[in-house]
C-alpha cells in the first residue's frame, strides 16, 4: 500500500489513478490509527483490571491478623500466576478458539496462542492480556 507522498512521487498523469492512490493511502492510515487507539485503550483497561488484583490482596490482608498478612498476599500473587499459566495453556483456547461460526460450545484451536489465524497478532496478544485480567 502506497503512502500519499509515494503517490505524488510516481508522477502519474492520470488524475483518477492519482486520487485513488491517495484515497487508499489515507484509508489505510485511518485503519492503523484505529488499531493503535484500540491497543492503547485495551492496555489501559488491562492495567486497571490487574490493579483490581492488588485491591483484592489488600482486602484479604485486612481480614487476617498481622502475622498472616504475608501469607495472604503471597496466596493472591500465586493465584494470579497460576491462573495466568492455566489461561495461557487452555483457557484462551477454550473461550476464543472456535471456528468462527459461533456454534461451538468450547474452542478447539488457538492453544498456546499458536494458530490465531489472524494477520494482526498484536491485537490478539493485547486481547489475551485483557481477558487474562478477568480470568485471574
Amino acid at each position: 500500500m502506497a503512502t500519499a507522498s509515494e503517490c505524488l512521487l510516481t508522477g502519474d498523469d492520470n488524475v483518477v489513478n492519482l486520487l485513488e492512490c491517495i484515497t487508499s493511502a489515507i484509508e489505510s492510515n485511518q485503519v492503523r490509527q484505529s488499531d493503535t487507539a484500540t491497543m492503547t485503550f485495551l492496555v489501559f483497561c488491562s492495567s486497571l483490571v490487574f490493579l483490581m488484583q492488588a485491591g483484592f490482596a489488600m482486602i484479604c490482608s485486612g481480614c487476617v491478623r498481622k502475622k498472616n498478612v504475608q501469607n495472604t498476599i503471597l496466596k493472591s500473587l500465586l493465584d494470579v500466576c497460576g491462573s495466568s499459566i492455566a489461561f495461557y495453556l487452555v483457557g484462551y483456547a477454550f473461550a476464543f478458539g472456535g471456528e468462527g461460526d459461533g456454534k461451538n460450545f468450547i474452542g478447539t484451536s488457538n492453544f498456546l496462542l499458536l494458530d490465531s489465524g489472524n494477520d494482526d497478532t498484536g491485537l490478539v496478544y493485547i486481547h489475551w492480556v485483557f481477558q487474562l485480567g478477568f480470568a485471574g
